[in-house]
């Protein structure tokens, strides 16, 4: 059963079809009150309450850290992702490809997009959702929290070490290797494979929780803001 926002971007698409081929829009909604009237009443009839994710807490991420194997490249850098995404406040369209092969150095974290200062960790962004042709540079910096798990800058140096044999700048800034010595595209379905099982064991529904879950935690729960320099 479709939703109602799903009925409107279909009729949308029959307007475009016709303005591409030099026709009048047959369904202008604005303007057809017997049409606006149907989609009125389907949502009314089968709108859905919106399910909201729960944020992810520092709490939370105590938890799961002490869940870790931080002996382990991919914990490592399972870990560091988390970090990232909590503090950065970033898309998954940003930090993981969602197969190995689709990894785009130009879209997603580069092991050069970080510069590891004694204080601080800088996070260079080219590219975003909201800046799809370059056309401005931002620097995130991300805290250094001494002597506590939940420091990014710890965390992240922590993965590149793991990794720096071989590595290069337009490589995944969290790849992670085996005990082979094989090195592996951190995936966004490996990461959330990852992240389900870790959120089971602490006892927590996964199904509660989604990426955009460390964004939440991260507004709500971090007392220092982020700020950015555009150059």
């Amino acid at each position: 059963m479709l939703k109602p926002l799903s009925v409107r971007s279909y009729l949308n698409i029959i307007g475009i079809l016709h303005k591409e081929f030099g026709l009048p829009n047959p369904l202008p909604v604005l303007n057809n009150w017997p049409l606006k009237s149907l989609l009125t009443g389907i949502n009314r009839s089968k709108g859905l309450t919106p399910n909201q994710k729960q944020p992810i807490t520092p709490a939370i991420l105590q938890q799961l850290h002490s869940t870790l194997d931080l002996t382990t490249s991919q914990d490592v850098s399972f870990w560091a992702i988390c970090l990232v995404a909590f503090y950065g406040m970033f898309r998954k369209s940003h930090l993981l490809p969602t197969a190995p092969h689709l990894f785009n150095s130009k879209k997603q974290l580069t092991k050069g997009d970080f510069t590891i200062y004694a204080c601080r960790t800088l996070i260079t962004i080219r590219w975003s959702k909201t800046s799809q042709f370059r056309e401005r540079v931002v620097e995130i910096p991300l805290p250094l929290i001494p002597a506590s798990s939940l420091c990014p800058t710890s965390a992240i140096g922590h993965a590149f070490r793991f990794t720096a044999p071989g590595s290069s700048r337009d490589m995944q800034a969290f790849n992670w290797v085996d005990s082979a010595n094989v090195l592996h595209v951190f995936t966004y379905t490996a990461f959330v494979t990852q992240w389900c099982y870790h959120l089971s064991t602490l006892g927590l529904d996964p199904r509660s929780y989604a990426g955009h879950s460390f964004r939440r935690g991260s507004v709500i729960c971090v007392p220092i803001g982020r700020t950015y320099r555009i150059n």
